[in-house]
């Protein structure tokens, strides 16, 4: 009786805290929480942070994918979406592209039709000497309003849509930089954009080398506020020296 009766009271507990854990599973949900932070290794050093020449460098795209924003982004679900811009509109033959009336860059300032205007501008200019340029020859663009802009294509192409993804510069940072001083600047390094995270320190070497830079969420970003706190990114010049730092625990 003594056996029968421990071995039904363990049944017992244990349906109990069975369903326990059934209940608490289907009647709550997993989110994810705002906080922590996230250290990555990348083989290789930032040189541009600036989406006029990052398009050539892995390290410099990923790092300016979280730096600045398009004008739209491609999700696997969703196909194109919306991202700098509420809407797009078709008027006498041009492609009209309306801006939020939201964005500020990093540093405050608001973003306009100026800002997309000068960046594409710079992209055609063969002077500034941007990989990007052969995307955009052919393609005329004008400020219509502080908040619309117009595209003209010489010829109809489906894969318009697709160049929509540029990420935008801010006039007032460039617009006073000489086009052979482009790739010189110091912005190059310590960029002011519009994306969800900003720079919140960095390290370099005597050589000018950076080895390391700590994001931090852009408080001025339109979007949704990223969850990770910060962000830091170290920078080695193989793979190997990666790997040795992840097994020595000094990156995720």
């Amino acid at each position: 009786e003594r056996i029968a009766f421990f071995a039904a009271f363990a049944i017992f507990s244990v349906s109990i805290v069975a369903a326990s854990i059934s209940f608490f599973l289907s009647g709550t949900e997993r989110v994810p929480a705002f906080g922590g932070s996230y250290s990555e290794g990348m083989v290789g050093y930032p040189r541009f942070l600036n989406p006029v020449y990052s398009s050539t460098s892995d390290v410099d795209r990923d790092i300016v994918s979280l730096l600045f924003s398009g004008l739209i982004y491609y999700d696997f679900n969703e196909g194109f979406v919306p991202n700098l811009i509420e809407g797009i509109s078709e008027e006498d033959g041009m492609t009209v592209l309306r801006l939020r009336d939201d964005l500020r860059w990093s540093d405050g300032e608001r973003m306009t039709a100026k800002d997309v205007v000068f960046t594409i501008r710079v992209l055609q200019d063969p002077e500034y000497r941007s990989p990007l340029r052969p995307d955009w020859v052919g393609i005329g663009v004008e400020e219509i309003s502080d908040l619309e802009v117009g595209f003209r294509l010489e010829q109809p192409s489906v894969a318009f849509i697709n160049k929509l993804s540029l990420k935008i510069i801010p006039k007032h940072i460039w617009e006073e930089v000489p086009p052979q001083n482009f790739a010189l600047s110091r912005y190059n390094l310590d960029p002011v954009g519009s994306g969800p995270y900003r720079i919140k320190s960095s390290t370099e070497e005597r050589e000018g080398i950076v080895t390391s830079i700590v994001l931090e969420p852009n408080p001025h970003y339109h979007g949704k506020a990223p969850y990770i706190e910060e962000i830091s990114i170290l920078f080695f010049g193989n793979e190997e020296d990666v790997l040795a730092a992840a097994r020595r625990g000094e990156i995720d």
